[in-house]
């Protein structure tokens, strides 16, 4: 029968990027042209561009190779590109293209690769070769979810390995290999996919005496290796996950695999990674957090009294997206409510891996499409593997490991998450766990669960928020004991006997019947019993003994037994505890008056004292050797009357050594209860004098906490202002303490020193630098040693400078020391400087304009001819001043500061190419004459040169002014134009 997995030919997505194209090449150059897959490739095109990618792979393959087009039928035996600025994805049978989001983060190998795990099932297949980022690791989830195959390029042999670390980081990739071997791997999958299908699969349906004890042998050894017993899962979800290591090994049949999972010491670690399924994504189902946001998180954190701290558990939280992106919820919430956070949340799963990975808090850059922006840059900072969890969210969360099956569950929580993991058990696994979640949970807390699960015991306790996205409220406190058993810590012992995994179904049910009818008809009945008289458990049939009285179920001796053996079996368990060793009664007759007849029995008290904690007493009820119904001769009146005596004698007997202990224990229990006493009324007196002590204590704590709160607020606000500091100023900073290993460095170290985020606390001595100073280790520590700063001029292979200033610093409350060593980048100013050198040497008055007309530079000259000649201060025409508006307002009284301003607007439009004007500037003492000079500059930062020349003594004073003016206004009229 045709599945959803393996309906049609098998799809191979392949996602590359940066270094691709030569991986894509060997890819196809290794593949054969007749395998009766198709084929999609997707690589990070740029939008701007025409690809060329159909030509290239064309040279290496005889298949068809065409530009995916929306609706189009996928054809076996051909490959298909991705066109640029597109989203290619695979729908029913079909390609369908999508535009691509303009100015967002596009992840195109993600979206191919989720599309083909929803729609492909098992037969779909990742491939992702060369390149950067993280695009393709949700989908190579998706697809392992799926039973699908994943394989990534060998890092080692990639040109850039982001993309196959990032998804082979996940751990959920199937085989790492070169590029060549890829493409053979890739068909035995495929067609060993359709072998197992139909040999395999169906021989697990059947009622196979060695296949199950392969099974069972194999989920053993995953069960003494890693402590995780997976006999609870439902045996398809089994199946599908062991059938998948058997297709990607190419093995047939499930005694082979045991063989290889005996043999080879890595198989059982990845057998654990493919049982374990781990897809999830932060904010996984969005309405079902917003749900979760509106109905319980802000009403939890609203109502919650100050003081009290808000309690949740998120179970099987996998690597941890769904457990911080419920506790990014609480924290707008509580910012939200302007209330300080009180929160503390447990997040555990049986995969001590998955926690490890949780904990670090590092996830690939494709949570960018997960997370909102704005929540994004609050809570997370980017770093080079893509964002790490800030210390602000991190600080709430304790992750750790822990078996909801079988260990037990935390208590009272206001919310309980545990979603998308009760699918993969059994309904009595399922039932058990629901049980302790509820139980989990206090009274008025909330359950979450996944959109696929629902609660199938404990509905009397709860009542439901929302039924669509699985929100429960705890209503009621659980009274019934059979209930409140399923949590408790019998469970645990109950586990811990129950049989190994490898025993057979057959011989454990003949050895459980051999055992039962031993016990029916060799045993006698009997009951076990704690010191307090609770019957704990019984054994064989004891329904004639039991007396069952009208009124609330009891489990004491006292209430189930009849009077006269309730009375003699306390007296027993007394005196065995006393003794520590068994008792015995003499033989009793008694009545039962629920059947209306007479029987002989004999009690046995038995005490065990091997089990922990308090001891256990075995009562054995044996019945008379001679029973009423085998007496032959009859019996006289008096000899009746003269045995019932005799049994009463006995009986008072036992009732008097019953009370006998009784006022024993009474009063040595009134002596213990008189000394205790005396001791109270000591200890009261002393609890009064430290109360008051207690008190003043009270109040300095509540001072100093409110001092600490307010530094603590105080320290997370000069935090946060020295990053921002430290990026704003844009001097590369590095911190070192007295060993010389990295405390702290701004981001503009980057450009300097190969360094990341991650390398704090390692000697700076270990990374190269682009800087050529060979002495800064050295003059780090003489400045640490000598409490002296040092400063010294540097530069770099690309020829900048730097100004580097070396400072000593200490912490007093803790005495330790180290240096700060600032990189400021000069080579700025030193261009500056020697631009003003350059102009200061020209004889010209020389000032250098903004677009504005603002002047922004001058040369000595300059300044010197404007002191000279009405500026002695240097307000009018230096730094600082607009000289075209100098030029508007004096032009209707000189009409030569008319043409000036005129011709230099002209080039600064660029409408003239440059601009020229002699001019007279009289002395008392001389007539004088200048050529301006307006010439454009090709900068940002200004717009126009002027210079001033003296030409006295080339100038003929017989020209005419005002014919001057005229043919230069008309020049530039002309030019203008």
């Amino acid at each position: 029968m045709e599945t959803e997995s393996t309906a049609g030919h098998a799809i191979v997505g392949i996602g590359a990027s940066a270094g691709g194209l030569e991986a894509l090449e060997e890819f196809f150059d290794h593949c054969p042209e007749n395998t009766g897959m198709s084929f999609i490739v997707v690589q990070h095109l740029s939008p701007d561009h025409k690809s060329l990618m159909k030509e290239l792979l064309t040279r290496h393959t005889k298949m068809n190779v065409v530009v995916g087009d929306d609706d189009t039928k996928i054809e076996p035996d051909t490959i298909y590109l991705i066109p640029p600025a597109k989203f290619i994805e695979v729908k029913g049978k079909k390609i369908i293209v999508t535009n691509k989001p303009k100015h967002q983060l596009s992840l195109p190998i993600d979206v191919l690769l989720l599309s083909m795990a929803k729609e492909c099932g098992s037969r779909a297949i990742g491939v992702i070769l060369s390149g950067t980022g993280s695009d393709g690791t949700r989908g190579a989830m998706a697809i392992n979810d799926q039973t699908g195959l994943v394989i990534a390029q060998d890092p080692e042999e990639a040109k850039f390995d982001g993309m196959p670390r990032s998804v082979i980081a996940s751990g959920v990739v199937d085989l790492v290999l070169p590029v060549a071997d890829i493409p053979r791997k890739v068909i035995d999958f495929d067609n060993h996919t359709l072998n197992i299908s139909t040999d395999l699969g169906s021989s697990l349906d059947e009622d196979d005496h060695e296949l199950g004890t392969a099974q069972e042998a194999i989920l053993q050894r995953l069960h003494d290796q890693f402590g995780v017993d997976f006999s609870h899962y439902k045996q398809h979800t089994l199946e599908r996950r062991i059938l998948h290591r058997m297709q990607v090994l190419q093995q047939h049949d499930l005694k082979e695999y045991l063989r290889f999972l005996t043999s080879n010491p890595d198989e059982p670690g990845l057998l654990l990674k493919e049982m374990l399924i781990a897809v999830t994504r932060f904010f996984r189902d969005e309405e079902s957090f917003t749900a979760l946001r509106e109905s319980v998180v802000e009403p939890l954190v609203k109502n919650t009294p100050q003081g009290n701290t808000i309690r949740v558990w998120i179970s099987a939280c996998s690597t941890g997206e769904e457990a911080y992106s419920l506790t990014i919820l609480f924290l707008e919430a509580f910012k939200k409510f302007d209330r300080p956070v009180d929160l503390k949340i447990f997040a555990t799963d049986v995969n001590q891996q998955s926690i490890e990975y949780a904990s670090t808090g590092i996830y690939p850059e494709a949570i960018k499409v997960e997370v909102p922006e704005d929540l994004l840059r609050r809570y997370f900072e980017p770093i080079d593997e893509g964002f790490k969890v800030r210390t602000e969210l991190r600080q709430y969360l304790v992750f750790a490991r822990h078996n909801l099956i079988d260990s037990p569950p935390f208590t009272h929580m206001h919310l309980v998450s545990c979603r998308n993991m009760l699918i993969y058990l059994n309904n009595k696994t399922q039932n058990k766990v629901l049980s302790r979640l509820i139980y989990a949970v206090a009274n008025g807390g909330y359950l979450f669960l996944g959109t696929s699960e629902s609660l199938s015991v404990g509905k009397e306790y709860t009542k439901t928020i929302s039924t669509r996205h699985r929100l429960y409220q705890r209503i009621a406190e659980t009274t019934d004991k059979t209930f409140i058993s399923d949590v408790g810590s019998n469970l645990t012992l109950q586990h811990n006997n129950r049989p190994p995994l490898g025993r057979n179904k057959r011989t454990s049910a003949a050895d459980k019947q051999a055992h039962q009818k031993l016990i029916d008809v060799y045993m006698p009945p009997a009951i076990q019993v704690n010191q307090s008289g609770d019957i704990l458990r019984t054994y064989g049939n004891i329904s004639h003994l039991v007396d069952i009285q009208e009124g609330l179920m009891s489990h004491m001796m006292s209430d189930l037994l009849p009077n006269q053996l309730a009375t003699i079996a306390a007296s027993l368990v007394h005196k065995s505890a006393k003794q520590k060793k068994p008792i015995g009664s003499d033989t009793i007759r008694i009545h039962l008056e629920h059947s209306d007849r007479e029987i002989n029995v004999r009690l046995n008290c038995i005490p065990i004292f091997e089990l922990p904690r308090e001891p256990y007493f075995l009562i054995v009820f044996e019945p008379s050797r001679q029973s009423l119904a085998e007496i032959s001769e009859p019996h006289s009146v008096d000899d009746l009357t003269v045995e019932r005596i005799s049994i009463l004698e006995q009986e008072l007997d036992a009732t008097r050594d019953y009370l006998q202990a009784t006022v024993e224990d009474l009063e040595t229990t009134n002596e213990e209860l008189q000394a205790t006493n005396e001791e109270l009324m000591a200890s009261n007196e002393e609890l009064q004098s430290s109360n008051e002590e207690l008190q003043s204590v009270n109040e300095e704590l509540n001072t100093i906490n409110v001092e600490y709160q307010q530094k603590v607020s105080e320290l997370h606000t000069a935090n946060a202002d020295l990053e921002s500091m430290s990026m704003a100023v844009g001097v590369g900073t590095m911190f070192v303490d007295d060993e010389l290993k990295i405390v702290r460095f701004s981001p503009d170290c980057k450009q300097l020193f190969n360094i990341r985020d991650l390398d704090i606390g390692r000697p700076l001595a270990d990374f190269s630098t682009v800087i050529e100073y060979p002495d800064l280790i050295d003059d780090l520590r003489q400045t640490i040693e000598s409490n002296r700063q040092m400063e010294i001029e540097i530069t770099t292979e690309n020829q900048g400078v730097y100004l580097v200033r070396i400072v000593p610093y200490e912490v007093n409350s803790s005495g330790k020391r180290g240096a700060v060593a600032s990189f400021s980048n000069i080579a700025g100013v030193k261009n500056a400087r020697a631009l003003q050198s350059v102009i200061d040497s020209l004889e010209e008055h020389i000032a250098v304009l903004k677009p504005s007309g603002m002047i922004a530079k001058v040369n000595q000259n300059w300044k010197r001819f404007a002191q000279a000649n009405g500026d002695p201060n240097l307000t009018k025409t230096c730094i600082g001043i607009n000289y075209l508006e100098t030029l508007r307002s004096n032009q209707e009284s000189d009409q030569f500061a008319k043409v000036a301003f005129k011709g230099i607007k002209a080039v600064m439009e660029r409408s003239m190419p440059f601009f020229k004007l002699k001019y007279p500037c009289h002395s008392p003492d001389e007539n004088r004459w200048f050529l301006m000079s307006a010439s454009p500059v090709d900068h940002p930062e200004y717009s126009v040169v002027i210079s001033h020349f003296n030409i006295t003594e080339w100038y003929d004073d017989n020209d005419d002014t005002e014919e001057l003016i005229r043919a230069e206004l008309d020049v530039i009229s002309k030019q203008s134009v």
